[in-house]
Order: structure tokens, then C-alpha cells, then sequence
């Protein structure tokens, strides 16, 4: 339970001087050794987070048998060329009619760990978008 509220604590101070969520979790590595499996499962959500919410994401709703990213905010989006998305992600997208933009993946289409996958996948975007500037 310390860990959690060290977390949150120096996860604010990073946020508020600009430093990566990288660097916060080489200071809880640096500070407590290696992270247990919900650790790292915590960091991992963590990053998933923050790369979203760059990309203007609102939410990804785990359905059951998909999940739903939900944008809250497209600007970030008008800069992605879709067309430079490996095929292997492009395949498993449904995107949805209407407002807000919505994305559908079937969970089965996904080899191995989701939130690895959803992380990679954001993370493929976030560089299509943001070549050449500092990532989170």
C-alpha cells in the first residue's frame, strides 16, 4: 500500500515538471528493485493511459469478447495516416459510424497479453503521428 500512495505521489510531481513516465518508473525501479506482475501489469495500464489521452482517446472499454476505444478529443487523429498502420493492426480495426470516433476490436483477433497489444498499437500511432518529438 506505501508503494501505491509513493506512486501517486511521485507520479504528480513528474507530471507537473514535464518528465516521462519512464523516468517515474526508473525511479520505482531504482527505488524498489523489480516490479512484482501487478507492478509491471500497473505500468503498463499507466503508459496505455498516457499514450492515449496524448492521442486524444477518452476511453477503451474491455466489452467481454472486445474492446471500444472511444475519442474524446480527434484533433490529435488528423495527423494519423492510416495508411502507414501495419497491416496486422489495420486488419483487427471495426471502426464505427457516428460521433465520437470509435474503433471496435474483437479480443480474439489479439495473439497474446491485450494490454501488451493495446499498448503496441497505441504506441504504433503515437509514432506515426509524433515522429521526432519526445514520447511519455
Amino acid at each position: 500500500m506505501l508503494f501505491m500512495w509513493y506512486y501517486i505521489s511521485v507520479a504528480k510531481q513528474y507530471q507537473h515538471q514535464g518528465l516521462s513516465l519512464t523516468d517515474l518508473i526508473d525511479e520505482v525501479i531504482d527505488r524498489f528493485g523489480s516490479p512484482s506482475r501487478p507492478a509491471e501489469r500497473l505500468f503498463l495500464v499507466s503508459r496505455i493511459r498516457v499514450q492515449a489521452r496524448r492521442l486524444g482517446i477518452g476511453s477503451i472499454l474491455d466489452e467481454g469478447q472486445t474492446l471500444l476505444i472511444v475519442w474524446a478529443d480527434e484533433e490529435p487523429m488528423r495527423r494519423w495516416n492510416m495508411n502507414r498502420l501495419p497491416h496486422s493492426y489495420m486488419s483487427k480495426l471495426h471502426f464505427l459510424p457516428g460521433a465520437p470516433a470509435r474503433v471496435r476490436i474483437k479480443k480474439t483477433d489479439i495473439q497474446g497479453n491485450t494490454a501488451k497489444w493495446m499498448s503496441d498499437f497505441i504506441e504504433e500511432i503515437t509514432k506515426e503521428i509524433y515522429s521526432g518529438e519526445k514520447r511519455a
